[in-house]
């Protein structure tokens, strides 16, 4: 991927309970905008405690291009 321009700016994406849903709201703004691919995907998990109860949100971010 390093022959591929990155002249956008990455989308971000934040407090998404699963990480499918990540990937696909990246997807999907990628796609809005023009765009069919997206490179340096990056998907950051983050534990949340209440007591006993425990979630994971996930953060993401990926820089759109056109292949």
């Amino acid at each position: 991927t390093r022959l591929i321009k990155r002249n956008e700016k990455p989308f971000r994406v934040e407090n998404c309970p699963d990480r499918d849903e990540t990937v696909l709201r990246l997807a999907y703004m990628a796609a809005q905008g023009g765009f069919n691919t997206l490179v340096d995907v990056d998907l950051i998990p983050k534990k949340l405690r209440n007591g006993s109860y425990q979630t994971t949100v996930y953060t993401g971010t990926g820089v759109p291009t056109k292949i």
